[in-house]
């Protein structure tokens, strides 16, 4: 649940609100900023641009937003399966 929650909550702000206020790039650098956590989780930032350029180049594509929340839902719940399998 969590994963889909904020997988969507985070798609549709930043693909409705920031991508169309600053365009694809402008709104995947947001979203890197939005990740950066410090403590020298900079990889973490930079795969979080990775990340908001796919997700915001399946809107640009005309996929709509349901397909970027859905792709970053996956994503975190990949994610998360995989942190916690350790």
């Amino acid at each position: 649940a969590l994963a889909m929650v904020s997988g969507a909550a985070e798609e549709f702000f930043f693909r409705c609100a920031a991508q169309d206020a600053v365009g694809w790039i402008g709104a995947a650098l947001l979203f890197a900023l939005g990740h950066l956590a410090g403590r020298g989780l900079y990889l973490w930032c930079v795969q979080a641009a990775i990340c908001g350029l796919v997700f915001g180049g399946l809107v640009q594509a005309g996929l709509g937003v349901l397909s970027a929340a859905l792709a970053h839902s996956l994503f975190n719940y990949l994610w998360l399966q995989r942190s916690t399998a350790r």
